[in-house]
């Protein structure tokens, strides 16, 4: 029994860091932009990245975060997207390498997503608070181009927030960013506007990041 216990807390993810920011309002400049309809439910994303081993890490070369992708969507009945136990997340993740996606449905159009992609280009990622804040502009980029996005009817995102937890096992780290937000459609009422118009290009309050791996 006592070996058995060790074996299996060998391959425990324990949770080393978590940062988050609840869903904000996004910022809208300019005049001549309308909002004209913002969807009922939130949207999300959910990223998984590697990071090399603690015996890698003197090297400069190896000190990158790969994105695994593999896909699972949940679907939640309450009006916003599910908010999973994050270990729950990883290990579906890591012991379903092969599955390319499983679906479930509920009564409303709310859903998360998690990704980890086998078939990507490799992107490399600095082991830092650097790494964090790339792998958040890169999930929200995702929400917004996704095909999600644009079932809702949105080219914005009327607010939005993300998670981003830090995972370890034995010398082993894994990155896990989830980025959501309430799509909406915004109409350019002048011929200036779309120029005037400046919404986000990065994710909110990222200096909370700074002293996330210090």
């Amino acid at each position: 029994m006592p070996l058995l216990s060790r074996k299996n807390s060998e391959f425990t993810w324990a949770v080393e860091d978590f940062k988050e920011v609840a869903p904000v309002p996004a910022y809208f400049g300019g005049s001549g932009v309308e909002i004209v309809s913002i969807a009922q439910n939130e949207i999300s994303h959910t990223y998984t990245f590697d990071a090399p081993s603690t015996s890698s890490l003197s090297s400069p070369s190896s000190a990158n975060l790969k994105m695994r992708p593999r896909m699972s969507r949940t679907a939640s009945s309450n009006g916003s997207s599910s908010r999973l136990p994050f270990l729950s997340r990883i290990s579906s993740i890591a012991s379903n390498e092969s599955d390319d996606s499983s679906y479930s449905s509920s009564s409303d159009d709310s859903f998360s997503s998690t990704e980890s992609v086998n078939g990507l280009p490799t992107r490399t990622l600095q082991h830092d608070h650097v790494c964090m804040r790339d792998a958040l502009t890169y999930a929200r980029e995702q929400l917004i181009k996704g095909s999600e996005m644009k079932k809702a009817g949105g080219n914005v995102l009327f607010c939005e927030g993300w998670q981003v937890t830090r995972l370890r096992k034995n010398n082993q780290y894994r990155l896990q960013v989830r980025y959501f937000g309430r799509p909406a459609k915004a109409v350019f009422t002048a011929p200036s506007s779309r120029s005037q118009f400046l919404p986000p290009s990065s994710p909110p309050f990222l200096d909370l990041l700074e002293d996330a791996w210090n």
